[in-house]
C-alpha cells in the first residue's frame, strides 16, 4: 500500500475508529498501522496542525470538528450527544504550547511512542532523539519527568522518574513484573 498523505491517513483512522480521538492517539494509530512510514520527529504535532488548519480554513465545512481540547472527530460522525467547540470567534492554535511563557511550562521536552527495541539497554541507556530531520541528536537519558509504557497502543503503566533518571527508570522495567508486557514508551521531561 502506498504511503498516504497526512490528511488522508487522519481521515482513514477516523473512518475505522468512528469516534472522537485525541490527536496523539491518531498519530499512534497512523504509525501502528503504517499508513505513513515517514513520520518526522513530532507526528502528533503534525496531526494536530493538519486538523486545526483544516478547521481554521474551512470553518463549518471542515471535515473535522473539535469536541474538546486536543480531541477531534469527523464532522459526519457528530450526533446530538457530542458538543462541538465553536472556533469561529478565534482560530484554534496550531499547538497547545503557550507562546513566550516558558516559565509556565511544566513539560519542556518529550518523546512520544518510542520503540523499546530500538534502545540499546546498557547500564545507563542512551535515549537519543532529534527535533526534526537533519537536526543534531540529543541524548535524553538524564532527563527527569514522567513516562508511559504501552502494550501496542494501550497504556499499561504510568510512572515517574524523579529520584532516578528516565533512562535508569525505564531500564528497570525490563526486569520487573512489566518486563514482557510493553513494547513502546512515551516520556515527558521537566528539563
Amino acid at each position: 500500500m502506498p504511503e498516504l498523505k497526512w490528511k488522508e491517513a487522519i481521515v482513514k483512522v477516523f473512518e475505522e475508529e468512528k469516534k472522537a480521538l485525541h490527536y496523539i492517539e491518531i498519530a499512534e494509530i497512523i504509525a501502528e498501522k503504517k499508513y505513513r512510514v515517514s513520520l518526522g520527529a513530532t507526528p502528533s504535532d503534525t496531526v494536530n496542525a493538519n486538523i486545526t488548519t483544516d478547521i481554521n480554513v474551512n470553518k463549518h465545512k471542515s471535515l473535522f470538528a473539535m469536541v474538546d481540547k486536543g480531541i477531534y472527530i469527523l464532522r459526519k460522525f457528530l450526533n446530538d450527544e457530542i458538543q462541538v467547540i465553536d472556533s469561529s470567534a478565534t482560530d484554534i492554535p496550531l499547538t497547545e504550547k503557550p507562546l513566550n511563557k516558558d516559565k509556565l511550562k511544566i513539560i519542556n521536552a518529550y518523546g512520544i511512542y518510542w520503540n523499546r527495541y530500538k534502545v540499546f539497554w546498557k547500564t545507563n541507556p542512551d535515549l537519543l532523539g532529534i527535533q526534526q530531520v537533519g537536526a543534531k541528536e540529543v541524548n535524553f537519558k538524564d532527563q527527569r519527568g514522567i513516562y508511559l509504557l504501552y502494550d501496542g497502543r494501550e497504556v499499561i503503566y504510568a510512572g515517574q522518574a524523579i529520584e532516578q533518571t528516565l533512562g535508569e527508570r525505564l531500564k528497570q522495567h525490563l526486569t520487573d513484573r512489566l518486563s514482557g508486557r510493553w513494547d513502546r514508551f512515551s516520556w515527558f521531561g521537566f528539563y
